[in-house]
């Protein structure tokens, strides 16, 4: 028990060197995977673009349905409001449809959200 600082010393340093050094080497690993994520992410890219010049070229198809007409807008404002008041045909409240709009598409988000998603997922 004459020589316990010196133990303790000794303690400290070895736990506060084998810290540090899995720190670094953690933090080696991480900034490697995300090069290599990087350079994968380029080379898919560059791929998809020698991709599309190889194909031929195919007619430009519109993503977005063509507008209803008057009369055809009418009737699915029809069809919608006698889902909803059919859904709640027991509950002894009525219901008014106000308004019909085109919901987002599958995957989509919204302007705010998708740059908050790019903003914390960028490489270092």
């Amino acid at each position: 028990m004459e020589n316990w600082p010196e133990t303790a010393i000794n303690v400290t340093i070895c736990g506060l060197v084998i810290v540090f050094s899995a720190l670094i080497l953690l933090v080696i690993l991480i900034s490697l995977f995300g090069k290599i994520m990087e350079t994968v992410g380029k080379a898919r890219k560059k791929g998809l673009a020698s991709d599309k010049e190889a194909a031929a070229p195919q007619p430009a198809v519109s993503a977005v349905p063509a507008m209803p007409s008057a009369g055809e807008d009418e009737e699915l404002i029809a069809v919608i409001t006698a889902a909803v008041s059919a859904v709640y045909e027991g509950s002894g409240k009525s219901y008014v449809v106000k308004s019909v709009r085109p919901a987002r598409r599958a995957g989509e988000r919204p302007v705010w959200a998708a740059a908050g998603l790019r903003d914390n997922t960028r490489t270092f």
